[in-house]
């Protein structure tokens, strides 16, 4: 219960904090932000993720078994089964050149007009 709260009030102070940084003046913005900080939000948004959270405690461990060896070298690799290819894709789609899948796009949904 607690983490769904968290989780679902996060996304909202993002929100907050992002609107109240975008009305301030562009000489007042500090640049880049720092890889850290990136990361630290990152992270933060992940292990908040309700959706996450309740995949890896009721989905994932149906396909546990104590017989099949530690549990905690199974549970990474279970994850990282669900990582590599995450990991992956976002890899390419942040590393393509920008306006690369405007062919992709249907007529009717197309962002750009």
């Amino acid at each position: 219960m607690v983490v769904e709260l968290v989780g679902g009030l996060y996304p909202g102070w993002l929100a907050v904090t992002t609107i109240r940084s975008a009305r301030k003046a562009p000489a007042a913005a500090t640049g880049k932000p720092a890889r850290r900080q990136v990361l630290r939000r990152a992270v933060l948004t992940s292990l908040l993720n309700p959706k996450m959270v309740l995949f890896f405690t009721a989905f994932l461990p149906r396909f546990t078994s104590p017989e099949h060896g530690p549990l905690w070298l199974q549970f990474l690799t279970l994850g990282m089964i669900l990582l590599v290819p995450g990991l992956a894709w976002d890899s390419t789609i942040s590393c393509a050149p920008a306006g690369w899948d405007r062919g992709w796009w249907p007529v009717a949904v197309r962002p750009w007009r």
